[in-house]
């Protein structure tokens, strides 16, 4: 079944960014049972309700505003994991493709990973968790970019050291 919709944006010059909606949709009731039909008893009727999320951009207006407050190291026997929170505090919808470049203290390549993309509404945060490979003791250099296209490039320079 298909189901028509129309969003209609209010001609309104101080609207800028993104705008984001839910619609829900669930079976309707059925039909009640007459008195004296409906069998006695307890009865439990399940019910399935469905989220889609719309989200809006008004034109090309808006930015959107990304910063990496926080970054930590967790290191386990067997792997690193790169940790980082991304927050994006401007009022437009970005989903940037995650690539971190990995360099020896000496600036030679260790390795490239790429992910995502990842989403990042208005006024929203995610924690990044990016596994790296094994890696020899010693200091190393990372740079985080993510990539929305065009101008929305962001990004991040970390040093960290691994030790036996």
């Amino acid at each position: 079944m298909a189901v028509s919709y129309q969003i209609r944006i209010p001609q309104d010059n101080k609207l800028s960014g993104t705008y984001f909606s839910v619609i829900f949709a669930e079976a309707a009731e059925p039909e009640p049972q007459a008195p004296g039909e409906a069998p006695v008893g307890i009865a439990i009727a399940q019910r399935l309700r469905y989220a889609v999320q719309v989200l809006v951009n008004i034109g090309n207006t808006g930015e959107p505003k990304i910063a990496f407050p926080k970054a930590r190291l967790v290191t386990g026997e067997k792997e690193a994991t790169l940790e980082v929170e991304v927050g994006n505090s401007g009022d437009r919808y970005i989903r940037p493709m995650v690539r971190l470049e990995l360099f020896r203290e000496d600036g030679s390549a260790v390795t490239s990973l790429q992910e995502g993309p990842v989403t990042l509404p208005p006024d929203s945060a995610i924690l990044l968790r990016l596994s790296l490979p094994k890696l020899a003791p010693g200091t190393y250099q990372a740079a985080l970019v993510l990539d929305g296209g065009g101008a929305f490039i962001f990004g991040k320079r970390y040093r960290f050291s691994l030790k036996e």
